[in-house]
């Protein structure tokens, strides 16, 4: 045990201290007493329970997203354990996120710096709020990291299933925020010839089954709304701006 925290030293830091962070600006700001429900956390909610108890899709929200919030339901848990639950979530991909950058940071800078910078993403107070709420954000930061982290790997190992782990997260992190489509076009655009040179390994049937739920879900929308799309969120939002 001792020489896994000497090992893991700085990785230790980080979670106590990410910990420690979280504590003080909830008692400064008292960010666990507040009661407000943003109304983009309603939708999400309203996916989870759709996509668990009705199973039907969401015309805003897709299934990934569903998927992971409405995990209390599979241990038959209440509604509004729904949003104590995404706390929880929400800090593991917080932490998750300073220690995914602080692996990505090491490539470049010392442990001792990697670990300074990869402490300045406590910093933010917004994320830290966020956290209490039942919204993408932390999640998603997440699943970028873990893309660019992946990328980074191939390119150091050149192993293609490290490449494949990196676009298939990059496409699921669709079905998580859809905006990202556009990144993950881009990307399979950009590697598309290195992806045809192995597109019948089985790293790459991680791409295959990514883009398969991202069909299931078009599919879905199409089948109850009337349109092949991820979501309408984007045109709602561009509608509202």
């Amino acid at each position: 045990m001792k020489s896994l925290l000497v090992k893991y030293k700085f990785q230790f830091l980080l979670l106590f201290i990410g910990i420690a962070v979280l504590a003080l600006v909830n008692y400064v700001l008292q960010l666990n007493v507040q009661n407000h429900i943003y109304p983009d956390s309603e939708s999400y909610y309203e996916a989870a329970k759709n996509a668990y108890i009705y199973h039907t899709g969401h015309n805003y929200r897709p299934i990934i997203m569903a998927a992971i919030n409405g995990i209390p339901y599979l241990f038959g848990c209440s509604d509004a354990f729904i949003y104590e639950f995404s706390f929880y979530v929400n800090l593991f991909c917080w932490l998750a996120t300073a220690l995914v950058l602080f692996e990505i940071l090491k490539s470049f800078v010392s442990e001792k710096i990697a670990f300074v910078f990869a402490l300045c993403s406590f910093l933010f107070v917004g994320t830290i709020a966020l956290i209490y709420h039942l919204l993408t954000e932390n999640i998603y930061t997440l699943f970028i990291l873990l893309v660019f982290y992946f990328l980074l790997k191939y390119y150091k190992t050149k192993l293609f299933w490290q490449l494949s782990l990196a676009i298939s997260i990059l496409i699921l992190s669709m079905l998580v925020r859809p905006g990202s489509k556009w990144l993950a076009i881009v990307f399979l655009i950009f590697y598309l010839k290195e992806f045809i040179r192995f597109y019948k390994s089985k790293a790459a049937f991680l791409v295959y089954g990514s883009l398969l739920l991202v069909l299931i879900q078009c599919t879905g929308i199409k089948y109850q709304f009337g349109n092949f799309t991820i979501s309408y969120i984007d045109s709602v939002t561009y509608y509202n701006y």
